[in-house]
C-alpha cells in the first residue's frame, strides 16, 4: 500500500497530486491519501477522488449521523425549533453539556478536573490540556476516513 500524506494547503497542487493518485489507482496501485481537513472545501477536487483514495483526515468538529445519540438529538431539535440544527447548534450543545456535567459532577472543583475529564461528543471530542501558567487547550480530535460505497467512518 502506497500510503501518501500530503502537507500542503495549496488547492492547485492538492488537485494535481490527488489526480495524480487517481491515474495510479486506474493502474492498480494501493493508494491510501492522508491530508489536512483544509482540502474538503476546495472545489476544484471532486469529493469521489476522497473516497477512492481512502482519504484520512483529522477534524477538530465532526458529525457522524450514523450515531444514535446524534441522530436523538436531531429528532428533539427539529420538535423544539422546527428547523435544522446547525454546526453551532451542535458545538453549543457540546460545551454546554461537557462543562455543566463536570460542574455537576465535581462542584467548584471542576478546573481541577479538566486534564482528566476526556469525552466524545456529538461534534467535538473534549480532551483538554493544561498549558504552562494557566490555561487549557483543547487537543481532541476526529479522525474519519472516506471509504468505497460512499461513506465515511470515524475512526477512534
Amino acid at each position: 500500500v502506497n500510503r501518501i500524506y500530503i502537507a500542503s494547503e495549496s488547492e492547485a497542487f492538492v488537485n494535481d497530486v490527488v489526480r495524480n493518485l487517481n491515474l495510479m489507482l486506474v493502474e492498480n496501485f494501493q493508494v491510501v491519501l492522508y491530508a489536512p481537513s483544509k482540502i474538503r472545501s476546495f472545489d476544484t477536487i471532486e469529493v469521489e477522488h476522497f473516497h477512492k483514495t481512502s482519504m484520512h483526515v483529522s477534524l477538530t468538529y465532526f458529525i457522524n449521523y450514523e450515531d444514535l445519540a446524534v441522530k436523538n438529538f436531531l429528532l428533539k431539535y427539529r420538535a423544539l425549533y422546527n428547523t435544522e440544527p446547525t454546526q453551532f447548534a451542535f458545538q453549543g450543545y457540546d460545551i454546554g453539556k461537557y462543562f455543566i456535567s463536570l460542574c455537576h459532577k465535581y462542584g467548584k472543583r471542576w478546573p481541577e478536573k479538566l486534564n482528566e475529564s476526556e469525552a466524545a461528543m456529538l461534534q467535538s471530542t473534549f480532551r483538554c490540556l493544561k498549558q504552562g501558567h494557566g490555561g487549557y487547550v483543547n487537543n481532541g480530535v476526529r479522525r474519519i476516513v472516506y471509504e468505497k460505497g460512499w461513506t465515511i467512518r470515524q475512526v477512534q
